[in-house]
């Protein structure tokens, strides 16, 4: 979980807030490929899980991180 850490560091509080809600199986996946540059090959082996269970939590992530920021945007 070291790469939460390092996320914290580069966002605000609020941002790293709303990536630590997240389900855990979102959350590593999304830092796994966003913060640590690994591809979706690499995380799905590394994970034991298949390639398009890795592109679909992505998806979802992004999702519902922009459902929590749009929440935030509009208060």
């Amino acid at each position: 979980m070291a790469a939460i850490g390092l996320h914290v560091a580069t966002t605000s509080a609020s941002d790293a807030l709303a990536i630590l809600e997240l389900k855990h199986e979102y959350r590593v996946i999304l830092l796994m490929h966003h913060m640590e540059g690994k591809p979706i090959r690499l995380i799905a082996q590394e994970l034991a899980i298949h390639e398009q269970a890795v592109a679909q939590r992505l998806v979802r992530a992004r999702k519902k991180l922009l459902c929590q920021f749009s929440k935030k945007w509009n208060h």
